[in-house]
């Protein structure tokens, strides 16, 4: 009998589970119109218009725990919520197309829940550095935007 009650309980558990939002949004580029995205907030997928990021590789999209996006990077700039570059949002070591599977990356800090590390994987040119390379986005900044 008791066996069954627990069984019967684990089977219950996704029901009253949610999920969280932190990654219910997705900005893509080279998609007409150009910087086109894709939120899940309501569920189903909804087009988001109007976007601004041009990437033909990975991209990083960081939303809160109810769905509210934060930023997005193509690896080279960074945008807050309002579609517009962070300061200091420009110039990231982007590492292209050329090979890299993950050119990049973000994730939260541990002690710090409104600081984010950005990780960009650099390609070998004569003009640039190169190798992985991070920044930190602390979302205090500018008003709650971001910087």
């Amino acid at each position: 009998m008791r066996v069954n009650l627990i069984t019967g309980l684990i089977l219950l558990l996704p029901f009253f589970g949610f999920s969280q939002g932190e990654f219910n949004n997705w900005y893509f580029g080279f998609t007409p119109p150009i910087g086109t995205g894709v939120t899940f907030n309501s569920g189903n997928p909804i087009v988001i218009p109007n976007g601004v990021m041009m990437s033909s590789a990975v991209t990083i999209n960081i939303s809160d725990s109810i769905g509210n996006i934060l930023f997005f990077s193509n690896g080279n700039q960074v945008w807050n919520k309002n579609k517009t570059i962070m300061p200091n949002g420009d110039g990231l070591n982007y590492g292209g197309t050329s090979g890299f599977r993950q050119p990049v990356l973000a994730i939260q800090k541990r002690d710090d829940d409104s600081s984010y590390y950005i990780f960009t994987a650099g390609q070998p040119s004569l003009t640039t550095t190169y190798g992985l390379l991070y920044s930190i986005v602390n979302m205090r900044l500018d008003g709650g935007l971001g910087d």
